[in-house]
């Protein structure tokens, strides 16, 4: 007695061959153009060391800050306060208003002097310079009408400036 169950119907099984790829024809049909890769990455990294050479430089600055308590002892009372994760954060937050406070950038300012820019003509247009620079401008008094306008000075002789 035969059922028609499709559940217990069989099918046949058929293999299909694929083609293998080989691997050998593959690297052969490229090598025909290795000339031509090499000389692409010739061109790339020839073109990387322009944009390098004429690129301006850009800094990146990280620093680390110990902060230290001035309590050096410790008593049994103390011991509780000095668990406390907010007294130690307070610290912390009040050395970094510290750092951002307005005098200490502005004596950093001043201090580097870095309210003003130098620059230099170079192959594709004026290039910043900083610290090897052959003047130094030095600013006594600043006042925001000395930032208005640009001051430019340029060489016309080895020892005389306009």
């Amino acid at each position: 007695m035969a059922t028609n169950n499709p559940y217990t119907s069989y099918v046949p099984y058929q293999v299909v061959e694929t083609d293998q790829t080989n691997i050998r024809a593959i690297l052969l049909r490229y090598a025909r153009n290795w000339p031509w890769f090499l000389v692409s990455v010739a061109f790339a990294l020839g073109a990387a060391y322009v944009y390098l050479l004429y690129q301006q430089p850009i800094y990146r600055v990280q620093a680390s800050l110990l902060i230290k308590d001035e309590k050096k002892g410790v008593d049994t009372g103390e011991l509780m306060k000095q668990l406390d994760i907010f007294g130690q954060q307070k610290l912390v937050d009040n050395e970094i208003e510290i750092l951002k406070s307005y005098t200490l950038m502005n004596k950093i300012v001043g201090d580097l002097n870095l309210d003003v820019k130098y620059f230099e003509p170079s192959n594709f247009g004026k290039r910043e310079v900083y610290g090897n620079v052959p003047i130094k401008m030095i600013v006594e008094q600043p006042k925001p009408e000395l930032y208005k306008e640009k001051l430019e000075i340029s060489f016309r002789k080895t020892t005389r400036y306009v």
